[in-house]
């Protein structure tokens, strides 16, 4: 089985032409493929966290040593970490502003 992984930006989420044109991009992708599993993921719905101080202490701090804060934020970010090295197939849709 294929994984797409598609990741949209646009500030306009569904409703940006950015992730229109992705989203007919893997429905395409996945009409031609009977094996296909997505994981989309809308930046603008469901913002990640920019990284700041507590962030990186997180990930600097031993994992024995690391408190319940700390272990949610390196959970988060090793997942995100996974959905990219497990996709077979990864679509960006990045909106261009003028």
């Amino acid at each position: 089985m294929k994984t797409i992984l598609q990741i949209n930006s646009s500030l306009f989420g569904e409703q940006g032409q950015s992730s229109k044109m992705a989203n007919d991009f893997v429905d395409q992708l996945q009409a031609n493929s009977d094996a296909t599993q997505l994981i989309r993921r809308d930046l603008q719905a469901k913002p990640l966290p920019h990284l700041d101080g507590n962030r990186f202490k997180a990930f600097t701090t031993p994992a024995a040593e690391r408190d319940a804060a700390q272990q949610a934020v390196v959970a988060e970010s090793d997942a995100l970490i996974n959905e990219l090295r497990d996709a077979d197939i990864i679509v960006l849709g990045m909106p261009l502003y003028n």
